[in-house]
C-alpha cells in the first residue's frame, strides 16, 4: 500500500536549466509498507483452545515428537477446513482409524508439553475432534452439499443406488416393518406440508413436477392403477375429454 506524507522544509529558489524556481515549503512523500497480516483464520470446527495448543505445541517444538505420518494428519485437518469423511476419501483410511490416531497424537503432544502449559490446556478442553454441529461448520458442509447435488452425474448416481436397493426384497419387507405402526405426529404432519408449500411456490420446481406429472399420465397402466386407486378409497372418478 502507498501512502502520501508531507512534511516542511524551508523555503528557497534553485535554478534548474536556466531558469529560477520556488521551492515549496511543503513537499510529499510517497511511502511504501505492508499492512500488518491478519490474525490466521481457525478452520471451521475447530475450537479457539485445540488451535492454540497446537500453536504452543509447535513453538515449544513437541509434535516434532510424532512420526511424520501423524503429524501431517494433524496439520491437514486442523489447519484446514477438511472433514473427517474427506480426510478419509483423500487418504483411504477408514475414519474410526484416522479420529484414534488424531486423539492418541494429541495425548502424546500433550504430555510431551511442560507442566505450565498442562495446567493452561487441560486435557479435557484441547483433545477433542472437530465440532460437526458449530455453525461454521454446518454452513460449509450445506454448501458443499448444494454444490454436490447440482452435479448431473451424482444425481444420476444417487437415484441408481436407490433403485438398486429397493428392488432387494428383504430391504422392502424391513422397511415396510419399521413402518408398520408408526404413525406421523401432527407436528410432523405440518412441517412436511410446510416444506411442500415452500416447494411449489418455486417457479422451476413447480414446472418440473408438473411436466412430470404429465409424462407419467401419459402411461395407461399409470393412469388404471391411479383411477383404480380413488375408486377403491369411495372417490367418484369423472372422464374428462379434451
Amino acid at each position: 500500500m502507498v501512502s502520501v506524507l508531507e512534511r516542511e522544509r524551508p523555503p528557497g529558489i534553485v535554478v534548474q536549466n536556466g531558469h529560477e524556481i520556488q521551492i515549496s515549503p511543503v513537499v510529499k512523500e510517497f511511502v511504501i509498507y505492508q499492512e500488518p497480516q491478519n490474525q490466521i483464520a481457525i478452520p471451521p470446527g475447530v475450537s479457539e483452545k485445540t488451535f492454540a495448543f497446537l500453536k504452543a505445541a509447535a513453538e515449544q517444538e513437541v509434535s516434532t515428537t510424532l512420526k511424520q505420518d501423524k503429524l501431517q494428519l494433524i496439520e491437514r485437518y486442523f489447519n484446514t477446513d477438511i472433514s473427517l469423511s474427506g480426510l478419509a476419501r483423500r487418504t483411504g483410511i477408514p475414519k474410526d482409524t484416522i479420529r484414534t490416531n488424531i486423539l492418541k497424537s494429541l495425548m502424546t503432544i500433550w504430555l510431551g508439553m511442560p507442566p505450565d502449559l498442562q495446567q493452561q490446556f487441560p486435557q479435557e478442553e484441547v483433545i477433542k475432534m472437530k465440532n460437526q454441529y458449530s455453525p461454521e461448520y454446518l454452513d460449509k458442509r450445506s454448501r458443499e452439499m448444494k454444490e454436490k447435488c447440482k452435479d448431473p452425474a451424482d444425481k444420476k448416481q444417487k437415484s441408481n443406488a436407490m433403485k438398486n436397493v429397493w428392488k432387494r426384497q428383504e430391504y422392502r419387507a424391513q422397511y415396510s416393518a419399521s413402518r408398520k405402526g408408526k404413525a406421523l405426529t401432527q407436528a410432523h404432519k405440518e412441517n412436511i406440508s410446510k416444506a411442500r408449500q415452500k416447494q411449489w411456490q418455486d417457479q422451476e420446481h413447480r414446472a418440473r413436477q408438473i411436466a412430470a406429472h404429465r409424462k407419467k399420465w401419459q402411461n395407461p397402466n399409470y393412469r388404471t392403477k391411479v383411477i383404480d386407486s380413488l375408486t377403491r378409497n369411495g372417490a367418484t372418478v369423472t372422464p374428462i375429454c379434451r
